[in-house]
Parts: structure tokens; C-alpha cells; sequence
């Protein structure tokens, strides 16, 4: 809803609407505008993640505001610059499945006390973030 009424202000603003169709340039300014914003919210999230714990990437896009955007919260994460160091290896997907190839995450995981399961995934009982308790 805030990407629309920012489109919605950019058209005002730049007089591109024409019978209530806008160009095509506002509408990727408004988008590019929109996804540096939800960049910004998951880092923050994932910062906030505390050792030993894991978040999926669907709890990701609920703290941001964004239920059923698990998926773009999966593709900002793998393009996090290495800079921020951030601890992307505490976001596994809904199942507790770790990122494929990325061996080490599970390691990582290990050395901060996460358990797993028999079958490779997080014990997501144990070990998801609960940060609906937290104050």
C-alpha cells in the first residue's frame, strides 16, 4: 500500500499521469524506491537475530510487514554484500532446511548450539527465534 500511494505522490508530483495511466519510468522509480526500503528492513531484521537462534525467510517478511514476500527476502539475502557481515546463516527456509551447497552455514549453526533433526533440517522447536516473546 505505501509503494502505491508513492506512486501515486510521484505522479502527482511529476504531472506523468495520463488518464490515469503512468509512464513506465515512475513506475520503476517508485519499485527501485520500494525495494531499497524492504533491502534495508530485512538487514535490520537479520542483524537482530540473536546467536543460536534461526528465523525462516517467511518470519523475515512478516517482521517487515511483508507476509508473501518470503521469496524476495530469500533473493536479498543472497545478494548480501559480505561488508555488512551480517549472520545470514541464521535464516533457514519454513522446513528449517539450510541453503543448498552452503555447507558451512550448517557448521555455523552448530558452533552457536543450534540442534538438528535426523533428517538435516533445524530442530525448529528448539531453535527458532521466538521474537514475538521478546519486550
Amino acid at each position: 500500500m505505501e509503494a502505491i500511494l508513492h506512486l501515486r505522490h510521484l505522479c502527482r508530483q511529476n504531472g506523468c499521469c495520463r488518464g490515469g495511466q503512468c509512464s513506465e519510468n515512475i513506475k520503476k522509480q517508485a519499485m527501485k524506491t520500494d525495494i531499497a526500503t524492504f533491502r534495508d528492513e530485512v538487514y535490520s531484521v537479520v542483524e537482530a537475530i540473536p546467536m543460536g537462534k534461526v528465523v525462516t525467510y517467511g518470519d523475515i517478511a512478516l517482521l517487515v510487514g511483508r507476509p508473501h514476500h518470503a521469496r524476495l527476502v530469500g533473493r536479498i539475502m543472497g545478494e548480501a554484500p559480505a561488508i555488512r557481515r551480517l549472520p545470514c546463516h541464521r535464516v533457514v527456509n519454513s522446513r528449517g532446511c539450510t541453503v543448498p551447497n552452503w555447507h558451512e552455514q550448517r557448521r555455523m549453526l552448530e558452533a552457536e548450539g543450534v540442534s538438528f533433526k535426523t533428517d538435516g533440517c533445524v530442530d525448529m522447536r528448539a531453535c527458532r527465534w521466538n521474537f514475538m516473546a521478546e519486550g
